[in-house]
């Protein structure tokens, strides 16, 4: 740990530190693939899933913005470079060629399920060490799910 004086003992900065490097990950892999999918979609409902993407990808860099603020605040030291993002994700890899919509959005609502996945398996992981960061998962995963339903909603039925 950096910082010489954290709020919380070190053993339990560390556990909560790891949980949200590991959200940190999945957050900013996210956010790219939602970015390689808004650039490369094609198909009947092209404008309004590219539309939809956009405020993803917007939440998914502020979400990762505040958990990597919320691992220096605790003492730890965030990594979010490219090379620990695609060694530590855990989400397959998006198409680097142009997807039909509605592939497209399969494919990142499987992502958006999985980031659901890592943050309330980190919302489990804190809650007994810090309900600061808690309270910061939860709000962050309700986030995401609600993207979830309103990216699903766009190609629902077409």
């Amino acid at each position: 740990m950096f910082w010489p004086r954290t709020v919380l003992p070190e053993d339990q900065a560390k556990v909560v530190c790891d949980a949200l490097q590991k959200c940190l990950v999945h957050t900013i892999d996210t956010a790219l693939t939602c970015k390689q999918a808004h650039w490369n979609l094609y198909g009947k409902a092209f404008l309004a899933v590219h539309e939809r993407l956009d405020p993803i990808v917007d939440n998914a860099r502020a979400a990762s913005d505040e958990f990597a603020e919320r691992i220096n605040q605790l003492g730890g030291v965030p990594d979010g470079r490219v090379a620990s993002v695609a060694a530590q994700t855990t989400f397959p890899a998006y198409s680097g060629e142009y997807v039909e919509d509605t592939v497209a959005v399969k494919a990142v609502s499987d992502q958006l399920i999985g980031l659901s996945k890592v943050l309330r398996e980190a919302i489990e992981t804190v809650g007994d060490h810090d309900p600061l960061t808690e309270d910061i998962l939860i709000a962050k995963a309700q986030m995401f799910e609600k993207d979830l339903w309103m990216l699903q909603a766009v190609v629902q039925g077409s």
